[in-house]
């Protein structure tokens, strides 16, 4: 179950921002997305032909250190479409990069909450924050326009009021555009294909950037410089206590058919999955995840929560610091101090991530400190289809409610509370016992 933005996805594998932002201030300079996308799409339809020898002009000399304001906008996962305000700085003779993202709200998919992002790059690798919540990526600081040494001249066009000129680059794994005015970047669009889950096929992610008050010459070190948090996990939760701190709990994970296994998995509390499943469903990322079930658990976990990491993948594959203890966050992230690690969000739900190292083989040995987890019982799987289209649990997902979702809620907790559909319940689908979930 993919439980994390997809801004934080890409940024495990790419030294490039994927942020959203709900407006854009700098409204002289862009006029919205839907413009730029339109003139985007216009552009590769009409692309001018590459240009006789003698018509190329020289290739833009681009600032190996600038900084600028840049808007951007994705087409993947639950927040594709939303808009993006950040500050980049970069600086390759330092190899260090960082796009800071202004803080975000999460009004236009149902959540009264604000998300702040960034990411750092350097050349000991690559660092996203999401709500002061650091986690290491793949790869490592790389030359932004360094591609430009092999791309093709598209001719001259015109892009918000300006002449600018267009160079692209095409290979198997990646399409690079980039519209520059001189030596001065204007626009920057990409389809890259990304290994967003180690060890899993790549995927095709389209971004494009948008670049406005340029400022030329080395950037500020602290707006470079990636935070502390970015070199460990933080404390874990209550970690003066020991043995003496677990809870049964219920939790539920969309995942494939057959696969029930929740090691290295993120799993919800009810609120907390009614927010997934929302989010996911409504935007096709359950058909991508060929998630078509639903489960319920029953799990005695260690409360000493650690930091929550990113677990995507059959079997699953976590980005993170936090190996043995629970991690624990507020649904994406979002309104509380360090994600939500400590505090009750029950405004908003809970995500967990379950690491392999901290799995229990018996409640005994979760009593004695040896693991952080243990499955008491799988209670009840059902057909993702049965609360979003015979319940009509997709609908409830689009009102506006306070608290947060609380008609799909309603039918999501009835779905595994009965199992007569006349009256809201969805079927058992039925599944392997506790003692075979690993």
């Amino acid at each position: 179950m993919m439980r994390l933005l997809p801004a934080a996805l890409l940024l495990a594998s790419f030294s490039r921002a994927e942020f959203i932002e709900t407006r854009v201030r700098r409204a002289d300079a862009v006029d919205g997305i839907s413009g730029v996308l339109r003139e985007l799409a216009r552009r590769r339809r009409h692309r001018v032909q590459p240009c006789e020898e003698a018509d190329v002009p020289r290739k833009p000399n681009l600032p190996d250190q600038f900084s600028a304001f840049v808007w951007t906008v994705n087409d993947f996962g639950p927040t594709k479409g939303l808009k993006s305000n950040a500050t980049l700085y970069y600086d390759k003779d330092k190899r260090m990069e960082s796009i800071i993202g202004e803080r975000v709200s999460l009004l236009p998919i149902g959540i009264p909450a604000t998300i702040s992002q960034s990411t750092y790059a350097d050349a000991t690798g690559t660092y996203f924050s999401l709500n002061d919540v650091c986690r290491r990526g793949n790869g490592k600081f790389s030359d932004k326009w360094g591609w430009l040494a092999v791309a093709k001249y598209g001719g001259s066009d015109s892009f918000k009021g300006e002449i600018v000129e267009t160079w692209h680059f095409t290979s198997q794994k990646a399409n690079l555009t980039l519209f520059s005015v001189g030596d001065e970047p204007r626009l920057y669009s990409y389809s890259v294909a990304i290994e967003l889950i180690p060890g899993k096929p790549a995927e095709v992610v389209n971004s494009t950037e948008v670049y406005i008050n340029i400022t030329a010459g080395p950037p500020p070190a602290d707006k470079l410089a990636k935070p502390k948090d970015c070199t460990g996990a933080t404390p874990v939760c209550n970690s003066t206590s020991r043995g003496k701190s677990i809870a049964r709990q219920e939790h539920y994970l969309a995942h494939p058919p057959g696969l029930y296994n929740i090691s290295n998995q993120n799993t919800a509390d009810v609120l907390g999955d009614t927010v997934f499943t929302c989010m996911d469903v409504s935007t096709g990322g359950t058909k991508m995840d060929h998630y078509g079930v639903i489960s319920h658990y029953v799990i005695a976990v260690d409360t000493r929560y650690g930091e929550y990491s990113l677990c995507n993948g059959h079997p699953g594959v976590c980005v993170g610091y936090e190996y043995f203890h629970v991690g624990r966050e507020a649904s994406i992230g979002a309104g509380y101090p360090n994600g939500g690690q400590c505090s009750d969000n029950d405004d908003i739900g809970s995500w967990f991530s379950l690491p392999s190292r901290g799995r229990c083989d018996s409640m005994s040995a979760l009593e004695k400190g040896e693991c952080t987890w243990f499955v008491e019982k799988r209670v009840k799987t059902v057909n993702i289809t049965c609360p979003f289209d015979t319940h009509k649990m997709l609908q409830a997902c689009t009102l506006r409610e306070t608290p947060v979702f609380s008609t799909a809620q309603a039918i999501f907790s009835k779905a595994f509370s009965s199992d007569d559909e006349s009256q809201g319940g969805c079927k058992d689908l039925g599944g392997p016992p506790a003692a075979e979930i690993h």
